[in-house]
């Protein structure tokens, strides 16, 4: 609305005019995912005990693999482990060995304070909005905005206590929150595994997992290796750092298995 000119606001104005219908279809899809697909995961979840394969299953079977079957699944999980999840502990994940990382160099507990921070700061926004600005509405939008943006964080956080990263018989189940897209590498591509320390700078080809905490392993795999990202879109990686809370066990096991 600001880019555009007054004089060019015809047909802005026309589409202005249908933000009932826009939230109509936004509550829509949250209504699908929370109600419509829920019995099928729970279903799904019964047979197996994988929440997780049950939600994959489920969502990319209706949706297909693409850029809307991963949006789907993102936010159906930020609904599940940020509000529906009781039993971590009871949770099943594909694969022969798992592996946390929520103890990495205080991972979790960075990501709790960061989450009480947000919390404590709701009611002074609150405050300072109605005696600063005086709009008592702008006060309870921000409010709900933050703790919606609170919900994803905790999310991320329970995620992070119970998603693990997983050896398969014959490939790496890289889960790391809900927040990073998850992959899958087949130990044919990986050509070696470290230990590393250090930051870890942003460049193409480089994965990066680590939250709130230090990345500990180094993977590197064989030239010419893609990987599926984003809508199952395939993007060239040359390595993977990843921050695990057992680095030498997790690095003695991908040598195992190659």
């Amino acid at each position: 609305s600001v880019a555009i000119p007054d004089e060019g606001k015809m047909i802005w104005r026309g589409l202005e005019g249908l933000w009932p219908v826009y939230v109509a279809l936004q509550a829509a899809i949250e209504l699908y995912l929370l109600f419509y697909l829920v019995r099928k995961m729970r279903a799904l979840t019964r047979l197996s005990g994988d929440v997780d394969g049950a939600m994959a299953q489920t969502i990319h079977g209706r949706l297909g693999g693409g850029a809307a079957g991963w949006c789907a699944l993102f936010e159906a999980r930020i609904w599940y482990y940020g509000l529906f999840m009781r039993r971590g502990a009871a949770l099943r994940f594909r694969g022969e060995q798992h592996f946390g990382y929520d103890k990495n160099e205080g991972n979790a507990s960075n990501q709790i304070a960061v989450i009480m921070m947000l919390l404590f700061e709701m009611p002074l926004s609150h405050l300072l909005l109605h005696l600063l600005v005086d709009n008592a509405t702008l006060a309870w939008i921000v409010d709900g905005l933050t703790l919606w943006s609170a919900l994803y964080l905790v999310a991320e956080y329970r995620a992070t206590h119970w998603r693990p990263v997983s050896l398969d018989r014959d490939a790496l189940l890289i889960r790391y929150g809900v927040f990073a897209t998850d992959r899958v590498v087949p130990y044919a591509m990986v050509e070696s595994i470290a230990r590393r320390s250090g930051h870890v700078w942003r460049e193409p080809g480089v994965l990066r997992f680590r939250q709130s905490g230090g990345a500990n392993v180094e993977i590197r795999l064989r030239p010419g290796s893609r990987l599926a990202g984003f809508g199952g879109r395939a993007q060239a990686v040359t390595k993977i750092c990843i921050g695990i809370d057992q680095p030498d066990a997790f690095i003695d096991a991908i040598r195992a298995k190659l």
